[in-house]
């Protein structure tokens, strides 16, 4: 499909001329070639994630052969340019940002800001070509964005809503201490520096050869909790994808017993944000002691190592622990009947 677009006369900026070109790729190789393109759009992308890098991407097309697509825009005025991605995975009538088939959907799609206008009309156009009833996506925050996505959509052949999340997080400061004084509570502050004082207790980072068996704690402790032999495998595999992309962060916290509790992160290293994916506790401890430790130990090697932001997601019980909130704005489109 070409598609010739042309600025509008507001835009006091000169624009080069245009010509855009959707494809999609529905193969492995096909995917393989966007390599160069989608990595160039994710320097350029602010919205970028680690969650719609191509590298992260990869593992889960390879694992999920026929449960996706990629819709991508080029501007053939620039050789090729990709200028637009929209990686879908597609599941019972249900589409969806592909880094969901993860679990983690932190955005859906990537766009060269200067496109926008252009680009997310085609993108919307595009993916309504696909066998879907239901469409969510996740924004990421970028708001304007998801707005200019939706408006493709015809009200006469779709139902449009609005999806919002608060995501808690941590806008991490030059020290430990700067953080916990800044704390608006000061009990939770206070409770953070009595755990860090449990000299019995020790955090470990997990090690390239230990990931296997570290990993084996994680799922025996959920499974303790009660999750779910579907959450577990998720889980699994979120944190095994995270590993082959060097974006593993796994600490766990051991007594003289052995493991008591693991705190599961994935690293953006592009971007400098600690996403938490996962946290359990062994049975017959305080989980709520065990999560002070494994965090304020977390959130200081972040700060060591240079991060700037440490994401809670949307775990209400860690929201104690942020001092900042990011709107995630989404979209759930319905196929009219």
């Amino acid at each position: 499909m070409f598609y010739e677009h042309k600025p509008s006369l507001e835009n006091a900026k000169p624009v080069a001329p245009r010509r855009l070109q959707v494809t999609m790729a529905i193969t492995l190789d096909a995917f393989e070639n966007l390599r160069s393109g989608w990595k160039n759009l994710e320097t350029i992308d602010p919205n970028a994630t680690v969650f719609l890098s191509w590298s992260w991407m990869r593992r889960i097309m390879r694992d999920n052969p026929d449960a996706w697509r990629v819709l991508v825009v080029s501007d053939l005025a620039q050789n090729g340019q990709v200028v637009g991605l929209l990686p879908v995975g597609l599941k019972k009538g249900e589409a969806f940002g592909a880094s969901g088939l993860l679990g983690a959907e932190y955005g859906a799609l990537l766009c060269h800001p200067d496109y926008e206008a252009a680009v997310l009309p085609l993108l919307a156009k595009a993916i309504q070509t696909l066998d879907w009833t239901t469409l969510r996506v996740s924004g990421n925050g970028a708001q304007g964005r998801m707005r200019k996505f939706m408006a493709g959509f015809s009200s006469n052949a779709f139902r449009t809503a609005s999806l919002q999340k608060d995501s808690v997080q941590i806008v991490l400061p030059d020290s430990a201490e700067a953080y916990l004084k800044d704390l608006e509570d000061a009990s939770v502050a206070e409770h953070l520096v009595a755990m860090r004082k449990r000299r019995a207790w020790r955090s470990y980072v997990s090690e390239p050869e230990d990931v296997a068996a570290d990993l084996d704690f994680l799922m025996d402790m959920m499974l303790a909790e009660g999750a779910t032999e579907q959450a577990l495998v998720a889980m699994r595999a979120l944190l095994v994808n995270a590993q082959h992309s060097d974006a593993l962060f796994l600490v766990i916290l051991r007594d003289a017993d052995g493991p008591i509790g693991v705190l599961a992160h994935i690293l953006d290293h592009d971007l400098d944000r600690v996403h938490v994916v996962g946290f359990a506790a062994a049975q017959g401890v305080d989980r709520t002691d065990v999560r002070a430790k494994l965090h304020l130990d977390c959130v200081s090697w972040a700060i060591r190592h240079g991060f700037a932001v440490y994401d809670l997601g949307q775990d209400a019980d860690a929201a104690r622990y942020a001092n900042s909130m990011l709107n995630t704005s989404g979209a759930q489109i319905v196929r009219r009947g």
